[in-house]
């Protein structure tokens, strides 16, 4: 707890965020990081590990543009990041509202690959034909796809599945494994993305 001028300080309401300087604290010594899963959901538990996996598997050279690392870390609900106290005090930050941030919403995962391209699916929240998918998986890194030939699971076509946790097949790119995630990316230009709202994370 701080106290100033300004007032006291309790618990920061900012999230931390050390992808940028890993290497940093790698070659101070630290050889075990600890990822902060409690109260959190698997789609955020499994996003935040595999950037920190990746980063700290490219430090010994080359590996992931730490860019799209930053845009991974960004995908997940979050408060707005800083570097905590990693450099000495807490520098001030910009006024936080408090608000939860996110750039993507999580879709469903691969519960099993089909023949001919296909895999079926578990749906988390609604995903219609059309929209854009990226893949979430420890072998890939922005794998994306767009929802096409959707079926129910007795074979007649869909134009969205729409009931969380119903089961729905779908045509899959090469790349595609079992237990992967899907998301849809809220805002961006180029892709078609489905309006409803959080259902399930």
């Amino acid at each position: 707890m701080e106290e100033d001028e300004g007032g006291t300080t309790i618990l920061s309401s900012f999230d931390l965020n050390c992808i940028d300087f890993l290497d940093r604290i790698a070659a101070a010594g630290v050889t075990s990081f600890k990822i902060e899963g409690r109260m959190k959901t698997p789609y955020y538990v499994a996003t935040v590990t595999n950037a920190y996996r990746r980063r700290i598997d490219g430090l010994s050279g080359g590996g992931d543009d730490p860019a799209l690392l930053r845009r991974e870390l960004d995908a997940v609900s979050h408060r707005a990041y800083a570097s905590g106290f990693y450099f000495g005090g807490m520098k001030r930050h910009a006024p936080e509202d408090g608000q939860y941030l996110q750039t993507c919403r999580f879709a469903g995962v691969v519960k099993r690959l089909l023949p001919g391209g296909r895999a079926r699916v578990e749906l988390r929240n609604r995903i219609a034909a059309g929209d854009a998918l990226e893949v979430l998986s420890p072998h890939s890194l922005v794998l994306r796809f767009a929802a096409r030939d959707m079926t129910d699971t007795g074979g007649a076509p869909i134009d969205a599945a729409a009931v969380p946790m119903s089961l729905f097949d779908l045509a899959v790119p090469p790349g595609v494994r079992q237990g992967d995630m899907l998301r849809i990316r809220l805002e961006e230009q180029g892709f078609t993305c489905s309006s409803s709202g959080d259902v399930a994370n």
